[in-house]
């Protein structure tokens, strides 16, 4: 049994496929075993897979197309390492990924999942400027720290290619909600940190693409976002304390209800006139989120309200009320 196993879902990804793998097969830790599983590609990705010789790689192929979170829990019930790594087509494995998430699991063995920094490409695999922003979340994070960043940002990781998961404690809360298209991980996270603490690695381990084909491109992406967040949101409430919904409620109403109010601005500038009505009827249970993700928008396309001049999310740990010190240290 290797120590970490990596797991790839397959879709019609021939276009960055052979450089995604080779990133994995040339890593500097050689000891992982490489789960492929391709849902029924037409683009010559089974073939290309096929054709791999390296006796690392274990290859599945499902009968009919079930999608991203199926496949990735095929995969991740057929491996047998204790870390599971999950892997996206479209990015690349910086050559220490495997070797420092193996030395953090060991590092903090109790934790559900790790994600990591990354680097951010271009379709033709050109580095992207970074963002003038420091993350300053610890190493260690406590699953009530955790869910004070979760009401700030959604979905801690921001995406699958990050992660490692640890086997055992993923088993135990069940995989990935297969009925959910867009934000299973984002639920996966939540699911987690129920029980377990997580952790953040430092180093920038890949490099995620980003592409004119992806999911998050297309329209009807923006309101699957919308409904699918929302249960994972009330979720998150229902297991807060009094000050963390306090903390969560204003998040929401200034950052996560003008995002959403922006998507539908989005279909609209489209002319997706159905699009948008079930967005209007999604958006009208919010937390009075029409009043006041108009105002915002309003208030910021007039240059009335500032942009904000936060440089770092040291907000999110430095204004922590002292009784309540606790979400930094596991319980």
């Amino acid at each position: 049994m290797s120590e970490i196993a990596v797991v790839l879902p397959v879709y019609n990804g021939m276009k960055y496929l052979e450089e995604n793998i080779t990133s994995v097969l040339n890593q500097s830790f050689t000891e992982f075993t490489f789960y492929i599983a391709d849902d029924c590609s037409a683009d010559g990705s089974w073939e290309y897979l096929n054709s791999l010789t390296d006796e690392r790689v274990k290859l599945l192929r499902n009968q009919k197309n079930l999608g991203l979170f199926p496949t990735l829990n095929l995969l991740c019930k057929q491996a047998d390492s204790p870390i599971i790594k999950l892997w996206s087509q479209d990015d690349i494995m910086n050559p220490h990924c495997l070797r420092d998430t193996v030395h953090f699991h060991k590092k903090y063995p109790q934790i559900a999942f790790s994600y990591s920094n990354r680097q951010h490409i271009d379709e033709s695999g050109n580095l992207l400027p970074s963002e003038d922003w420091k993350d300053q979340t610890p190493e260690f994070i406590p699953r009530k720290l955790h869910d004070r960043i979760a009401l700030y940002t959604g979905s801690i990781a921001g995406n699958i290619a990050n992660v490692a998961i640890n086997r055992e404690k993923l088993a135990e809360v069940g995989y990935f909600d297969e009925t959910m298209t867009i934000a299973a991980d984002f639920d996966m996270w939540v699911k987690l940190t129920e029980k377990y603490d997580i952790g953040k690695i430092g180093g920038e381990l890949i490099k995620l693409r980003s592409h004119g084909g992806q999911l998050s491109r297309a329209p009807e992406f923006y309101l699957l976002h919308l409904t699918e967040e929302k249960k994972i949101f009330k979720r998150l409430f229902a297991r807060s304390d009094n000050s963390l919904q306090k903390f969560g409620k204003k998040n929401m109403r200034w950052v996560k209800y003008p995002l959403y109010f922006s998507f539908m601005l989005l279909t609209l500038r489209r002319r997706q006139w159905k699009l948008a009505g079930r967005f209007y009827q999604e958006l009208r249970e919010l937390d009075n989120v029409f009043l006041l993700a108009l105002r915002w928008s309003y208030l910021k396309a007039a240059k009335i309200f500032p942009k904000s001049k936060k440089t770092d999310n040291s907000f999110l740990f430095n204004d922590i009320h002292p009784a309540d010190k606790s979400l930094l240290r596991p319980e």
